[in-house]
This record gives C-alpha cells, structure tokens and sequence, in this order.
C-alpha cells in the first residue's frame, strides 16, 4: 500500500513547528512573489542543487540582494518511468515547469552561477550510512546536471555562465541533517522563508535545507 500524503492541515501543522510555510504546489501567492522578484531587469541568479537518486533539493537567489528567490523540491517525474533514473530526474526538471514552475525553471536556466554539490567519498565507512553504489549513482547524476547546464551556457552564448561543484565536507563539515536545517532557519529572514516549499514528504526536507545551506555558503551567508 502506498504511503498516504499528508493531509493539508498536518502539512500546515508541521510549517508552523518549523517555521516555513509548506506550499501545496505554487499558489496564488507564490506566483505573485515570483513575479514580482523574479523579472526585475537584470536580476542575475545563483542556483544550489543538493543532487540526489530519486530527488533534487533547489535554491535560487538573487546574487546582487544576496536573498532567497525560491527553494523547493523537484522531484522523479513519473512520465519518466521507464528512463534512467539519472536520464529521468534531470529530464524532470523541464516536466516540472511544464506542471507549476515555469519561473522557477527559467530562473535556474538564466543563472550566473550554478552550485552542484559532488558526492564525496569517505575513507572511514561510518561517515557513509547509505548504499555505496548510490555514490556511483549520484556522481553519474551530476555529471547530467553538469551537461544540462554547460548545453544551455553554450545555446545561449552565456561566457558569463559558472558551473562549480563542492563537497559536503568544505560547505558544510561533517553537521548533521537536523543541525544543518535548523542553522539554514536561522540564516533565513522572514521573506525569504516564504519562498520555501518543503515537501509532502517530511523525511525529504533535508533535501531542500541542504540545497539552501549550499547557496547561503556560496554567497558567504553561511
């Protein structure tokens, strides 16, 4: 039996624990902030990308205000199915703005700077509680991101354009999940927590924080 979603009132129950407000999709609200933050003449963008197997934890800011645009989870699509897991989640991200994020995705593809965290191997086999060969499987997943992004700085003749990976240890050492997520809601102002769109699932918010934790240490908030 699949696992049942939330209900409305617990995802909002658990946003006021948290102190980010959980969106169900874009809502009306979140697509009048994007459009109101996001197409401000010349607004150049960072993107931080916390890769995974089945998911990717996103945020976008704005370089020169050094604030939050948005952050949020895009996750397998199931039209992809039948395709790689690699091939499929990268593909995702356009089915993800052909179903709500149009300025979310037009945001991450007109980036300055795009920040992809690089899996890391650890020596000792206690830093490392996952499956190894997923450390295989995320390299191969960034490696696509890498492509995706190095295609559209070409098709777009952006020499501007920045494509740089970091490690888990040199961003943010050896924290824990819970650690990290609570420093990524005290770096966080009460705007740009509205920005955040956590998932049904609770066990794939630390995907999202990450993602955040990634962009605050690229511009020196963390």
């Amino acid at each position: 039996m699949a696992a049942r979603k939330p209900s409305i009132s617990l995802r909002e129950e658990r946003a006021v624990t948290l102190g980010i407000d959980i969106k169900n999709g874009l809502t009306a609200k979140n697509h009048f902030l994007l459009r109101q933050r996001t197409y401000e003449a010349g607004a150049p963008y960072l993107t931080a990308i916390d890769p995974g197997v089945n998911n990717l934890g996103v945020s976008i800011w704005d370089i020169e205000k050094q604030v939050l645009k948005w952050a949020g989870l895009i996750e397998h699509h199931p039209i992809f199915k039948s395709h790689p897991k690699v091939v499929g989640i990268v593909r995702s991200i356009v089915a993800y703005q052909n179903d709500m994020g149009e300025y979310i995705v037009d945001m991450m593809d007109s980036s300055r700077e795009i920040v992809i965290e690089m899996p890391q191997v650890y020596t000792d086999t206690r830093s490392w509680k996952g499956d190894p060969g997923d450390i295989l499987k995320l390299t191969l997943t960034v490696g696509a991101l890498m492509e995706r992004f190095s295609t559209l700085k070409t098709w777009r003749n952006n020499s501007e354009s920045e494509i740089t990976l970091v490690r888990p240890q040199k961003w943010k050492g050896q924290l824990p999940k819970e650690v990290t997520a609570r420093r990524v809601k005290k770096k966080l102002d009460p705007q740009e927590k509205e920005l955040v769109e956590l998932p049904d699932s609770e066990g794939l918010d630390h995907n999202v924080f990450d993602a955040i934790g990634i962009g605050l240490w690229a511009l020196d908030r963390w």
